[in-house]
C-alpha cells in the first residue's frame, strides 16, 4: 500500500493550530496535482493529439498492472477543487460505482487476464499488447464484500497481496488507525523515546500536520515499535478502532482462495518499510508471510508485493531476497507499465495505482501509459 503522510524532518512537541509545513506540502500536492491535470488536458487536446497517440504508443508497453487497495459502498463523493479537508488515506479507497465503471471499462477492452499468468507470457516473450491485471494490496474486507461481485459481474480476474498480521491480528493498522485518532481526538499528547509531543486537533491544518508528523515516526520502526507507539497513542485518545471491521479473516480469506477469479499472494507479516529495516528481518517478513498463508490454505504461494513499494521502501536488496527466495515475481508501486525489458526483472514490475478521485476518463488516461509518463518525467523503463 502507499500512505499519503508527507516526510516532515525535524519532530518535537507542537500545538497545531496555525497552517503547519505539513499542511503546506499537502496544499502544494494539490497544485502539482492541478498542474498534471493541466497538463493531460493538453495532451488531450485536438492540436496535440497525434503526438499523444504517438507518446502514448512508447509507454504504455505490452502490459498493465492496476493497484488497488480498497473498494468502499455506494458512490463517489465529489469534493470541489482545492478542498483541504482531513482524509489522508482517501486515495486508498475507490467508489463501488467507479470500480464498476472501470471493470465495465476493462471487459469492453479484452485482455484483463490473471496475474500470474501475465507474468508467465511476459517471461515467454508472448505477452500480448493491452494485457492488463487488477490487484488489491494488505487484504481489507471490501476485497471480498464490496469488489468481487462487481469483477463476478464483468469476469475480471484479480490477485490479493495479504498481510499475514493483520489477518492474524497481530500487526497494526498504523495508517488507518493514525487517521481515526487524529480525526477524533481533540488533542494528543504522549511521549516518545524521551520526547514530549503535544497535538491540539482544532481543523484540517492540525490534523494535517499531526497525521504526518506522527507518520513520520512510525514508517522508520520496525513492526514491535509500530506497535508501542500506538498503544502510546491508544492510551491518549478515547478512540477505539476495531480491526475486525476492516480486514479479512482466514475464513474469509480461504473463501477467496477458493474463488476461480482470485489469487491470493504475500505481502509480509506486519507491512514494514522493508527498505528501513535489517536484511534479516526483511527477509523473514517476505518469506513468513508466504510460509503463513502456504499453512493456512494449503498450497504453494510464489507471489509478491512490496509494501509501501517505491524506490525508497523496496530498493535492490529487497528484490535480490525475492529472487533467492524463489518468488516468481513480486510487484513494487513504482507508476509503470510493463515491457518486454522486464522479462529480466520479473521481481520488480511496476503498477499504475487507482485513485479514489478517478473519474472512467482518469482511468481510460493511466492505461494509456500518458500518465506514467508525467509522474516518471519521462522515464519509460521503470523497475528499481
Amino acid at each position: 500500500m502507499q500512505v499519503t503522510a508527507v516526510p516532515q524532518g525535524g519532530i518535537g512537541t507542537s500545538a497545531s493550530r496555525d497552517t503547519s509545513p505539513a499542511f503546506d506540502q499537502n496544499t502544494r500536492d494539490g497544485w502539482r496535482r492541478r498542474l498534471r491535470q493541466q497538463v493531460k488536458a493538453c495532451l488531450q487536446s485536438d492540436w496535440l493529439r497525434p503526438l499523444s497517440r504517438g507518446l502514448a504508443s512508447i509507454y504504455r508497453g505490452q502490459a498493465t498492472s492496476l493497484l488497488y487497495h480498497r473498494i468502499l459502498p455506494g458512490p463517489a463523493v465529489e469534493l470541489p477543487d482545492g478542498d483541504a479537508s482531513f482524509s489522508p488515506n482517501r486515495l486508498l479507497g475507490v467508489a463501488a460505482s467507479r470500480f464498476d465503471e472501470q471493470m465495465r471499462e476493462l471487459q469492453r477492452r479484452g485482455g484483463c487476464v490473471d496475474l500470474p499468468q501475465a507474468v508467465a507470457a511476459l517471461k515467454a516473450g508472448a505477452l500480448r499488447p493491452g494485457t492488463v491485471t487488477v490487484t488489491f494490496d494488505d487484504g481489507y474486507r471490501d476485497n471480498l464484500a464490496v469488489a468481487l461481485p462487481i469483477l463476478e459481474r464483468h469476469g475480471i480476474p484479480a490477485t490479493i497481496f495479504v498481510t499475514t498480521g493483520l489477518v492474524d491480528r497481530s500487526a497494526v493498522l498504523w495508517w488507518d488507525e493514525l487517521e481515526a485518532l487524529v480525526r477524533g481526538s481533540p488533542r494528543l499528547v504522549f511521549d516518545w523515546h524521551g520526547r514530549a509531543h503535544e497535538f491540539v486537533l482544532d481543523g484540517p491544518a492540525s490534523q494535517w500536520h499531526a497525521f504526518n508528523t506522527i507518520g513520520d515516526l512510525f514508517r522508520p520502526l520496525a513492526p514491535p515499535a509500530q506497535a508501542q507507539l500506538l498503544e502510546r497513542l491508544r492510551a491518549a485518545s478515547d478512540v477505539r478502532f476495531s480491526y475486525e471491521d476492516e480486514i479479512l479473516d482466514w475464513d474469509e480469506l480461504r473463501a477467496l482462495d477458493r474463488h476461480p477469479l482470485v489469487t491470493i499472494a504475500a505481502h509480509t507479516i506486519n507491512h514494514p518499510v522493508l527498505a528501513q529495516v535489517d536484511g534479516a528481518l526483511a527477509a523473514r517478513e517476505i518469506d513468513g508471510s508466504r510460509r503463513r498463508l502456504e499453512q493456512q490454505l494449503g498450497h504453494p504461494v510464489p507471489y509478491f508485493a512490496y509494501p509501501f513499494g517505491g524506490p525508497d521502501e523496496a530498493g535492490p536488496r529487497e528484490i535480490a531476497i525475492c529472487a533467492e527466495q524463489g518468488f516468481e515475481f513480486a510487484l513494487t508501486t513504482r507508476s509503470g507499465h510493463w515491457h518486454a525489458g522486464h522479462r529480466a526483472h520479473p521481481c520488480a514490475l511496476p503498477r499504475i495505482m487507482i485513485e479514489y478521485d478517478d473519474t472512467l476518463d482518469d482511468f481510460r488516461f493511466k492505461l494509456s501509459g500518458l500518465e506514467a509518463l508525467l509522474r516518471q518525467k519521462g522515464r519509460r523503463f521503470v523497475t528499481t
